[in-house]
C-alpha cells in the first residue's frame, strides 16, 4: 500500500464543457439569424391585416432569440472563467496524518485528521458542479469544485476512509441525485 493517495487538477471536462457551449453559441447565432428571417417574413405578410399584432410577433421572436443566445453566452463566459480557475498538479494529497488541500494558484492547506470536522460534497448541480469541502471544527477550512479533480467523489472517499482508519469519509447527503 502506498503512504498517500494524491488527487490531480484535470481541466479536460471544463474544457470540454467550453467546447460545448462554443458550439451551442455558434448554433445559436445561426438559430437566431434563420429565426429573424422567419419573423420578418411573417412581419411583412402581417403588418397590412394587423399591424399591432405583425409588431407584437417581430418583438416576442427576436426577443426569444436575443434571451437564448445571451443565455448561451453567459454560461460560455463563466465555463470559460471556470476553465480559467482550473490548478495544475496535485489538488489534494490524503495521508495518515490528514489532508492536504493545494488551491489553484494558493498556498497548500495541511488539515489533521484531528482538526477535519467533515468531508462533504456541497452546491449547485449547474455549471462547474458541486464542491468537495473539507471543514475544520472552527469552519471551514479548504473547497475545490469536484469537476476539476482526475478522481471520482468515491474514490476519494475510499482514500480517505483507508487513510483516516474509518474515522472520516466524504458525506455526498447534501446533493441531490
Amino acid at each position: 500500500m502506498t503512504d498517500e493517495f494524491r488527487v490531480a487538477y484535470n481541466p479536460v471536462p471544463t474544457a470540454g464543457r467550453v467546447a460545448e457551449l462554443s458550439a451551442r453559441l455558434k448554433r445559436s447565432v445561426l438559430n437566431g439569424l434563420l429565426s429573424m428571417v422567419f419573423w420578418l417574413v411573417v412581419f411583412f405578410w402581417q403588418r397590412d391585416r394587423s399591424p399591432g399584432v405583425a409588431w407584437g410577433i417581430l418583438g416576442v421572436g427576436l426577443l426569444v432569440s436575443l434571451a437564448l443566445f445571451a443565455g448561451t453566452a453567459v454560461a460560455w463566459v463563466l465555463a470559460r472563467r471556470d476553465l480559467a480557475g482550473v490548478g495544475t498538479g496535485d489538488a489534494m494529497v490524503v495521508d495518515r496524518e490528514g489532508i492536504t488541500g493545494i488551491p489553484a494558484g494558493g498556498d497548500p492547506v495541511r488539515i489533521p485528521w484531528e482538526e477535519v470536522a467533515g468531508v462533504l460534497g456541497r452546491g449547485r448541480s449547474l455549471g462547474r458542479g458541486p464542491d468537495l469541502v473539507v471543514t475544520r471544527h472552527d469552519g471551514p477550512a479548504w473547497s475545490v469544485p469536484l469537476s476539476f479533480l482526475d478522481a471520482q467523489a468515491g474514490t476519494i472517499d475510499n482514500a480517505i476512509r483507508v487513510f483516516s482508519g474509518g474515522r472520516k469519509g466524504v458525506d455526498l447527503s447534501e446533493l441531490s441525485l
